[in-house]
């Protein structure tokens, strides 16, 4: 989010507030991939020692500049006060009122889904494949389209996955 209009930002350049604006006037919809979130950092996983490169969201920061770790109430605030600020900001500039977020890179934890649970995001979204189903919360990966997916095992896995939850064509 902090990339919409922001020449300074790098990279290619990014769609406008003004393009977003004209673009949910025509029907598209836009929603959260978090405020400021979207790069890899060295995090500190819950219970270990030892740093690793990972999505933002994915634990407490270490600054290898000031050796800073953060705290765990420091991250909570962290995370937290981005996903909050990324959802203010879409119901200012577009009216957005459902809360739905795709995680950068696809990267979450138990305890980020607390989090976005405790915020009120209805919805969230990884790139881990798998097979959604009604009323689920996590939204999965399906790659339908590449040129080494296989056809037949997707449906074989899309038939596997309704019979699982009783959504069998039978019943």
């Amino acid at each position: 989010m902090s990339t919409v209009g922001n020449p300074k930002h790098p990279g290619l350049p990014k769609l406008t507030w003004t393009q977003v604006k004209l673009m949910h006037r025509s029907g598209i919809d836009f929603y959260s991939h978090t405020f400021d979130s979207h790069a890899y950092a060295y995090v500190r996983p819950e219970g270990k020692t030892h740093d690793r490169l990972e999505p933002m969201l994915m634990g407490p920061e270490h600054n290898k500049t000031t050796g800073h770790v953060e705290t765990e109430q420091e991250y909570i605030r962290r995370v937290k006060g981005d996903l909050t600020r990324a959802d203010q900001i879409l119901r200012n500039e577009i009216g957005n009122r459902r809360d739905i977020l795709a995680f950068p890179y696809g990267g979450y934890t138990q305890q980020v889904l607390g989090l976005c649970r405790n915020l009120g995001i209805q919805v969230v979204f990884t790139v881990k494949p798998g097979i959604d189903g009604p009323g689920q919360y996590m939204g999965y990966r399906v790659n339908a389209g590449g040129m080494d997916n296989n056809p037949i095992a997707l449906v074989e896995s899309m038939k596997h996955a309704e019979s699982l939850r009783g959504y069998s064509k039978a019943g």
